[in-house]
């Protein structure tokens, strides 16, 4: 498997991956988006120096994506895996590739933060397994954070 950063190539990928049922089921905005909306989002996001989107590879296939976006030597990540890759143990693989890639593109963060909704356990024990600690638990959402 390969990370390599999103390109304006990726758009489409990233909304038909943001738009996934699963997806939006285990995402804190449930609604799906639309195509212009997305692309504005997906541009805002690439001109921007505080968030870094990753795809991962495996060959020439696409498997996933990995955004982190960052404020006040804080980073949140974001991560989600096509459907037809899921189950397969590509999630714990694909995010360690994109925190040591990220770690040394953004020096300056001390703390990354991911937020997980309780139901959603799978990314539960990635993020445990990666280190994260578990730093809080309110209204179903369990907060981990790895500092650095």
């Amino acid at each position: 498997m390969i990370i390599r950063l999103a390109n304006i190539n990726d758009c489409r990928l990233y909304f038909d991956w943001f738009n996934d049922s699963t997806v939006r089921q285990n995402a804190f905005t449930e609604n799906k988006v639309d195509w212009q909306a997305h692309k504005q989002w997906f541009k805002d996001k690439l001109d921007s120096h505080n968030s870094y989107l990753y795809i991962a590879q495996e060959g020439d296939i696409d498997i996933g994506q990995v955004r982190f976006d960052c404020a006040n030597k804080k980073a949140t990540v974001d991560y989600s895996i096509d459907s037809r890759y899921r189950n397969l143990g590509f999630g714990k693989m694909m995010l360690e590739m994109a925190l040591d890639n990220f770690a040394r593109a953004k020096t300056d963060i001390e703390v990354i933060v991911a937020q997980v909704k309780e139901e959603n356990v799978a990314s539960s024990i990635i993020f445990t397994k990666l280190n994260f600690t578990k730093s809080s638990e309110e209204d179903r959402v369990i907060t981990y954070t790895l500092s650095l």
